[in-house]
């Protein structure tokens, strides 16, 4: 949808300027756009809200809970994956560029050996796929 609309010279990063919701991701800027949202979530809210509200899902999505704290590899990926989509957004955590990214190479080395730890690029897939729709559950902002 977003190309479409690029097609036709309509750019989400101008309602974003023009709305002052720098902070807030596409789809939602959409939302607001579309239906006249009052109120629009920020991408720290999302991120917050998994956190305090959701963790339980997201553990157990994961599938970390018998393993030692010393050796997690999976829920400090996803510390590390949240922090950067609060602050650059959900299409950053699909460029495969990103975990070169020093805040990943300094904690998981090359995305390989991150990759190899994490369970093979599927199961990372698998769970990107799951944390991007539980990140755009409807929620109040």
């Amino acid at each position: 949808m977003r190309a479409e609309l690029k097609d036709r010279d309509i750019h989400v990063a101008a309602f974003r300027h023009f709305l002052e919701l720098e902070d807030a991701d596409d789809v939602d800027i959409l939302g607001k756009v579309g239906f006249d949202l009052i109120r629009v979530p920020m991408r720290r809210d999302r991120v917050s809200r998994i956190w305090t509200q959701d963790e339980s899902w997201l553990l157990a999505q994961l599938n970390e809970a018998a393993v030692p704290p010393a050796q997690l590899v999976r829920r400090p990926f996803w510390e590390t994956c949240l922090d950067h989509y609060a602050l650059y957004g959900i299409d950053d955590l699909e460029d495969a560029r990103t975990y070169s990214a020093p805040q990943f190479v300094e904690r998981f080395g090359a995305f390989r050996t991150l990759a190899q730890r994490y369970g093979g690029p599927d199961r990372m897939r698998l769970d990107l796929e799951a944390v991007k729709a539980h990140l755009y559950i409807p929620m109040a902002a």
